[in-house]
C-alpha cells in the first residue's frame, strides 16, 4: 500500500484505488470528507508545482466532479510520485480537462511542431475573477455536449484567427474529443498576456488550464471562466522560462 500525505489530506492507493481523507479547514468535493476515486473512473487530471509563496495542487475530474489536492513544495517529491502512479493507471486521464482522452495540442499544431498526445505537463491558473466566455451563441452544439456544471478548461492561443490576432480558445474535452466552447474577451489586457503565456507555455510542452461552469442563460447556454489575475499571469510566465 502506498500512503501519501499532503496538505490537510491524506490518501492511500492499492490496487489502483485512491482512498483521500480531508481534515482541518479545507475538505474534498461536495464538502465530502472522505473520497475514493477508482483509476478507471478518472477521466482528468492536472498537476501544478508548488512555488515559494504558494501551495502546488493535484486536480482529479470524475463524473462526480472535481477533487482538488493541495500539496506543501516539502512533499512535491511524494505527491509526484502519486501522480505517476496514476498517470500509470489512467492514462486516458492524464493532461485531460475533465471528460475525455487529451489526443493533440491546438498551439503546437499551429506552430508547426509536432502534436504530443501527452503534455509534459498542465499548469492550472489561480482564480482571481470570473468572465463570461465571448462566441458562445455560435456553439450550442458543442456546449450541449460538454453539458453543464464545473468544468476544465485548456487555453490555446490561435496565430490564425483573423477576427481577432491575440484569440484565445477555451476547450473543453469529453469523449476523446475537443470542443471550443468559446473565447477569452478580445482586445482585454489579461487576454493578451495568456495568449503570449500559453505560446510560451505550450514551447516546454505545457498546456495552460483554467476552471469554469458551463450554465444555463438567456439565450441559451453560457460559461463562466475563473482567470488569474494580469499578476498572476506575470509570475507564472517568470516561473515557467526561469
Amino acid at each position: 500500500m502506498n500512503i501519501f500525505n499532503g496538505y490537510w489530506w491524506m490518501a492511500t492507493y492499492e490496487n489502483k484505488v485512491l482512498k483521500c481523507e480531508f481534515s482541518g479547514p479545507g475538505v474534498g468535493a461536495a464538502g465530502a470528507k472522505e473520497r475514493t476515486f477508482l483509476a478507471a473512473e478518472l477521466v482528468g487530471m492536472a498537476f501544478v508545482l508548488p512555488t515559494l509563496m504558494k501551495n502546488g495542487s493535484i486536480t482529479l475530474s470524475t463524473q462526480r466532479g472535481i477533487t482538488k489536492l493541495n500539496f506543501r513544495k516539502k512533499d512535491r517529491l511524494e505527491v509526484e510520485r502519486l501522480y505517476d502512479l496514476l498517470q500509470g493507471d489512467a492514462p486516458h486521464a492524464f493532461g485531460v480537462a475533465p471528460t475525455g482522452s487529451y489526443e493533440t495540442s491546438s498551439s503546437l499544431a499551429k506552430l508547426g511542431k509536432s502534436p504530443s498526445a501527452k503534455p509534459n505537463t498542465q499548469l492550472m491558473m489561480p482564480n482571481d475573477g470570473t468572465t463570461f466566455a465571448r462566441g458562445v451563441s455560435y456553439r450550442q452544439g458543442n456546449l450541449e455536449r460538454v453539458g453543464c456544471g464545473d468544468h476544465l478548461f485548456v487555453l490555446v492561443a490561435e496565430l490564425n484567427n483573423e477576427y481577432d490576432a491575440n484569440a484565445v480558445g477555451a476547450h473543453a474535452r469529453k469523449n476523446g474529443k475537443d470542443y471550443l466552447i468559446g473565447y477569452l474577451p478580445s482586445g482585454d489586457t489579461k487576454t493578451k498576456l495568456l495568449w503570449q503565456f500559453c505560446l510560451n507555455a505550450n514551447e516546454t510542452g505545457t498546456d495552460v488550464v483554467i476552471s469554469g461552469e458551463v450554465r444555463p442563460c438567456d439565450s441559451g447556454l453560457g460559461v463562466d471562466l475563473h482567470l488569474p489575475s494580469s499578476q498572476q499571469i506575470k509570475e507564472a510566465k517568470a516561473q515557467l522560462l526561469s
